[in-house]
């Protein structure tokens, strides 16, 4: 019985060592730098390095203490704030004027202040002019915005561009016009709507882009702008361009890869193994318009794209400008702009850590610190840095695959469960048997 239980015991111990972290699966470490005397809490923000090593969205992050295990942490990204107030509003005047251009004037019965137009105009592949003016009488009108435009690419809606941007201002009455392109007759005003857009911005960080080729397709009335990012994986908010022409309004789209190449495995009628490189694909990134116009209280522009949350950022971009019958824009410099992730961790006892990454497939870790911190990003915290992104040196290329533990969770669960269970009954049987014996004993007595 003694034996038996002995070799239960070792059973469960050589399981339970089943969930220990093997650091030679990942590829990548770092120090990181605190002052232990600074509180409870610690947090730095990820680099650019980091996002590159790690795998995409940082599942693969480990800090390890000075006594080699784990130190909890939690990870969070500061987010864009935008409230959007709508008004109702009444269209008392509509027309049409002797050269084609679409008038409406909108009463909004009170002065409310308001900083975009939304013009609804029929069509799907055009580029109209759009003029707005104010006033609190309806008889003497003053320009807000004396160019902006409307377009769209198609009838879908990601692909239809009808807000324009204008001061804030508080006139009771807008007129808008709208101004066919040369080959149409007129067009049509469907509906407008009107919004006082307030926005509170995360912090963003910038990162650099260098410029490999530019050339002008002129059969198809683009300019095509190749740049490097350098890094893999960034949590890119918006792409920003520098540009110095005074009035334009440009539809763009970014494209991106990884990579200029990539082998595909040729099959022959011998054993060798053969491989030919292709071209890679470039894939859908972001889209959007730029533009600059006038209006009464100076220039108006947007020179940012934005990149959707969850979208897969690439180390190459392509950047390609729809300049329609006008001349090309000049694109002087481009930036891509991040609102990195922040890490808070609790080191406890130990006053060293160090970030491990680089391992594939690894899933994230679930920590009880999630309980007792609810605001990663404003929480009081000591302030923490990461030092210079080095190989590890426990690596091994060929062990490169996630621990059985990982691999098998399922599995792994069931046979505790059954050693558990196991367990108990030869528990509960040898109890039984000790009982038995004492019983037997007492009767012989």
């Amino acid at each position: 019985m003694k034996r038996n239980f002995k070799i239960w015991i070792f059973i469960v111990i050589a399981a339970a060592h089943l969930f220990g972290m093997d650091m030679s699966k990942w590829k990548s470490r770092c120090d990181i730098n605190f002052d232990k005397a600074a509180g409870k809490y610690y947090r730095f923000s990820v680099t650019p390095e980091i996002y590159d090593a790690g795998q995409i969205g940082l599942s693969d992050i480990r800090l390890i203490g000075a006594d080699g295990g784990q130190i909890p942490y939690l990870i969070a990204r500061s987010k864009d704030i935008t409230t959007k107030e709508a008004y109702s509003l009444k269209v008392i005047n509509r027309v049409v004027d002797s050269v084609g251009n679409s008038l409406v004037t909108l009463d909004f019965g009170q002065q409310n202040k308001k900083n975009e137009v939304e013009v609804i105009t029929s069509g799907n592949n055009f580029r109209r002019a759009v003029k707005i003016e104010g006033s609190n009488d309806n008889v003497t009108f003053y320009t807000i915005v004396a160019r902006g435009y409307v377009f769209a690419i198609d009838s879908t809606a990601a692909r239809r561009f009808g807000k324009v941007e204008m001061p804030v201002n508080d006139y009771r009455y807008l007129r808008v016009t709208v101004e066919p392109m040369v080959d149409e007759k007129d067009a049509a005003i469907a509906e407008v709507r009107t919004y006082n857009i307030k926005k509170e911005s995360a912090q963003r960080k910038s990162v650099e882009m260098a410029l490999l080729s530019q050339r002008e397709d002129e059969k198809n009335r683009v300019s095509v702008y190749e740049y490097d990012i350098k890094y893999r994986n960034l949590p890119v908010k918006e792409i920003e361009l520098q540009v110095q022409d005074d009035s334009f309004y440009r539809y763009v789209t970014v494209d991106g890869r990884d990579a200029a190449t990539r082998k595909i495995k040729i099959d022959g009628e011998d054993n060798r193994e053969r491989y030919r490189e292709i071209e890679e694909s470039w894939m859908p990134m972001a889209s959007g318009a730029i533009y600059r116009y006038i209006t009464e209280r100076g220039n108006c522009e947007n020179l940012k794209l934005p990149v959707s949350d969850g979208q897969k950022v690439y180390r190459y971009l392509r950047i390609t400008i729809k300049n329609y019958d006008d001349r090309p824009i000049e694109i002087n410099d481009a930036i891509a702009k991040i609102i990195p992730h922040r890490v808070l961790f609790e080191p406890g006892q130990s006053d060293t850590a160090v970030l491990y990454l680089g391992a594939n497939g690894i899933s994230s870790p679930q920590y009880d610190l999630r309980y007792k911190v609810k605001n990663v990003v404003d929480i009081v915290a000591g302030d923490a840095s990461l030092g210079q992104l080095t190989d590890n040196p426990t690596f091994s290329e060929h062990q490169n695959i996630l621990p059985w533990s990982e691999r098998h969770r399922i599995l792994l669960f069931g046979i505790l469960g059954i050693i558990v269970v196991a367990l108990g009954g030869v528990i509960i049987k040898s109890l039984k048997s000790i009982g038995a014996e004492k019983m037997a004993d007492d009767s012989q007595n």
